[in-house]
């Protein structure tokens, strides 16, 4: 875990196949409009992962565009690299190494986009990595980051927090990934930022859905997890759904 944010690349990817499968909204359907057009752009995306912006943007970047993705895990690199070869997509890639090196290690190169999805806060100084980012864009670059948003998981937060005793040890509301004086700070390496927001939802059918979630993120806490199975099963003893929010910050920043 780096700071709030739950990064254990096993807990993450089974909470993304959730997300994924039960979200209400589509979160690439929600990036791509506000991103420049892809067609045949040159697109970075950083902390990849196994892929899930790579294989959405690839069709709308054929053409002349490219793709490359970088991530610290060899696994997920290796996981795209074989996709794109399967699907014979021949203008995407991926790379192994830390987000705060990818500076150094991909200077000379220029992209029109870089991306980031839940993964920018791997880095150990997101901000300085924002910033530095800059000197690989073309002269129409743009940076496009998304996170977690303010009250993020309220819901399981607040069942969390009705069985731990001491107020002192109570978990704290999730706030922005990206607070407003860093998105101010950034973008003066920039000529403009935007700030978007999407509130979605997670829809649960059943307490093990609930359970299992919430086993794999950085809120579970042993102690109370007998209190907390209780009250979800009583949830759903006249609850046909469980909604968990999932608020997302998004940040655009242009040369």
């Amino acid at each position: 875990m780096i700071g709030r944010f739950n990064t254990d690349t096993e807990a993450l990817k089974s909470r993304a196949q959730i997300n994924a499968g039960k979200a209400k909204h589509d979160l690439e359907e929600w990036m791509i409009p506000l991103l420049p057009p892809l067609r045949s752009l040159q697109v970075l995306d950083l902390g990849c992962g196994t892929g899930k912006q790579i294989f959405r943007f690839a069709p709308l970047v054929a053409g002349e565009g490219w793709i490359l993705g970088v991530d610290v895990s060899k696994n997920a690199v290796c996981a795209v690299n074989e996709r794109a070869r399967a699907e014979e997509l021949r203008w995407v890639e991926a790379a192994q190494m830390p987000l705060d090196d990818c500076v150094q290690r991909l200077a000379g190169r220029h992209f029109d986009l870089i991306v980031s999805s839940y993964a920018i806060y791997y880095s150990k100084d997101i901000v300085a990595l924002l910033k530095g980012v800059r000197s690989l864009l073309t002269d129409r670059g743009t940076v496009f980051v998304c996170g977690p948003g303010k009250h993020t998981n309220r819901e399981i937060l607040d069942i969390v927090n009705r069985f731990i005793p001491d107020s002192s040890e109570k978990l704290e509301p999730i706030d922005d990934f990206l607070g407003p004086a860093e998105i101010r700070d950034i973008a003066r390496s920039y000529s403009k930022s935007i700030v978007s927001r999407l509130e979605n939802k997670i829809l649960f059918g059943s307490p093990d859905g609930v359970l299992s979630w919430w086993n794999h993120h950085n809120s579970f806490v042993p102690s109370v997890a007998a209190g907390v199975q209780e009250y979800v099963n009583a949830y759903f003893e006249n609850n046909e759904t469980f909604s968990l929010t999932k608020n997302v910050l998004g940040v655009r920043f242009d040369v």
